[in-house]
């Protein structure tokens, strides 16, 4: 059976608001669980902080600060925190010595990778309530979107 060029795009356009009507409830699920195996000694502006340098080895509090919508000071305290506790390591740039890039320490990494780890866990408790099918389904579907 052959397709319409506008049936497609009426597909495609149904497809479209059905990922932009789900994805905030999927990043808000990931968030809160993320959040929720977070040790309690440290604040959410400092997870953030942490996962955002994780992604991005080398970055610099500027970055930082604008990504999360904080003050460079008020960043500042936190990564000092972050140092203190031994989660980050804040060099000097190669290139520019009132620069310093941000670093994940080995126990930084360790800390991220059991939280992701007990959050994995956690999501996946709640998606054993679908069907075998289901789950099947909702894999497919990542691949493509991937």
């Amino acid at each position: 059976m052959k397709h319409s060029q506008r049936e497609t795009e009426v597909n495609a356009l149904e497809c479209a608001q059905h990922l932009m009507d789900v994805t905030p409830h999927i990043m808000q699920a990931l968030r809160q669980e993320m959040r929720r195996h977070r040790p309690s000694d440290y604040s959410v502006p400092e997870f953030r902080t942490l996962n955002y340098i994780e992604r991005h080895e080398g970055t610099s509090l500027t970055e930082i600060a604008e990504y999360i919508g904080l003050s460079k000071p008020s960043l500042s305290k936190i990564v000092t925190r972050l140092e203190e506790k031994g989660f980050v390591k804040r060099r000097a740039a190669a290139d520019d010595k009132r620069r310093h890039t941000l670093s994940l320490s080995a126990h930084g990494q360790r800390t991220l990778d059991q939280i992701e780890r007990d959050a994995l866990h956690s999501l996946a408790g709640r998606l054993a309530r679908l069907q075998p099918g289901e789950l099947d389904t909702v894999v497919n579907a990542m691949e493509l979107l991937r």
